[in-house]
């Protein structure tokens, strides 16, 4: 995508990020409602999808761990599903963040240690 479509584009992809954020973070805080799960899993894939066609590949990189921990979440993989989706929760506060950054900088806030980070603590879901 060259700089002027990313420009163009890019307050429809901060508005729809935030929407995408608020649909996963309702859905990790019902824990009842399977529904609300799902709509978190689709909504972590088209952020995943969106932050990649813009450019913005360290916010790909995070919804792709939380898509696939949801999706492993739904499947009742893990045992500790409660801690799971607390520490999803924080890694939609550093996307919040990010998207805030993004919004009055224009760059992705530097995230390689939540990276690594993140991709130890669920490792066990993204294979």
């Amino acid at each position: 995508m060259s700089v002027q479509d990313q420009q163009k584009f890019k307050e429809l992809f901060l508005q729809t990020a935030g929407g995408h954020i608020g649909i996963i973070k309702k859905g990790l805080s019902d824990s009842t409602d399977p529904q609300s799960l799902e709509k978190a899993y689709i909504s972590a894939h088209s952020l995943k999808s969106q932050s990649q066609v813009m450019g913005y590949m360290s916010m790909a990189q995070i919804a792709l761990i939380i898509e696939k921990t949801l999706k492993a979440i739904q499947k009742d993989i893990p045992t500790t599903k409660q801690l799971e989706k607390q520490k999803l929760l924080d890694l939609t506060t550093f996307i919040t963040d990010n998207l805030e950054a993004i919004k009055t900088t224009g760059n992705e806030l530097n995230s390689e240690n939540i990276i690594k980070k993140a991709e130890s603590v669920f490792a066990d879901y993204l294979n």
